[in-house]
């Protein structure tokens, strides 16, 4: 299980600190996301049969509201995270009657209501075991949608799960042994050069039900 005090300090401080760089980067990742999964069937159609969808990591909420303007037909966005900084910057950006934010982790309280969806974004990285964080997901939800690094290494430290650090490496292979893989794909977000290298990086998204 996660640190949870320490979680809590450190995201806390990204948005007391880095607020606008971590702003840009969610941003950033929305937008291409969004831009490049037009073109894979599998996923449009999940998503747009979808009444309510599920966020863990949400951040400064992009992705919340980036896919309630593109696919108008959900009910209900629920973003979630550690982070009450981050919590109440997505509020203040993107809180509506149809969006909504609060401050929660999953690993320890899910959600009470099913969703047809739920949604991660370049958060399980941070996780030595991720798969417990995707098997929470799938416990409330028909369908998952990965965002994460692509075979990017674990080159930033470490300390405690759910801390400072890439500290999972990621390959498409690795969920096509533990859940139903309906589709996947890759997506460079040229606008966020990753920390650790200056390079442009790859990300990989996975939708997946359980096997």
């Amino acid at each position: 299980m996660i640190n949870e005090k320490k979680a809590i300090a450190y995201w806390d401080q990204r948005y007391v600190v880095g607020k606008d760089a971590h702003t840009q980067q969610n941003h950033q990742i929305t937008t291409d996301f969004l831009r490049e999964v037009v073109s894979y069937p599998e996923f449009t159609d999940v998503i747009s049969a979808a009444g309510s969808v599920y966020e863990i990591g949400c951040g400064s909420g992009d992705m919340c509201f980036g896919i309630g303007e593109q696919f108008k037909n959900f009910r209900l966005i629920v973003g979630s995270d550690i982070s009450s900084e981050g919590v109440e910057h997505a509020r203040t950006r993107f809180e509506t009657d149809v969006i909504k934010f609060e401050c929660a982790n999953i690993l320890e309280n899910l959600p009470d209501n099913r969703f047809d969806i739920s949604l991660a974004s370049n958060t399980i990285e941070h996780f030595k075991n991720p798969w417990l964080m995707v098997d929470a997901m799938l416990s409330f939800s028909d369908y998952a949608i990965l965002l994460v690094p692509n075979n990017q290494p674990c080159t930033d430290g470490y300390d405690y799960e759910g801390g400072p650090g890439h500290v999972y490496t990621f390959t498409a292979d690795e969920f096509t042994t533990r859940y139903k893989v309906h589709s996947c794909f890759t997506f460079s977000t040229p606008g966020w050069q990753h920390s650790s290298g200056g390079e442009i990086p790859l990300q990989l998204a996975v939708l997946v039900s359980r096997a």
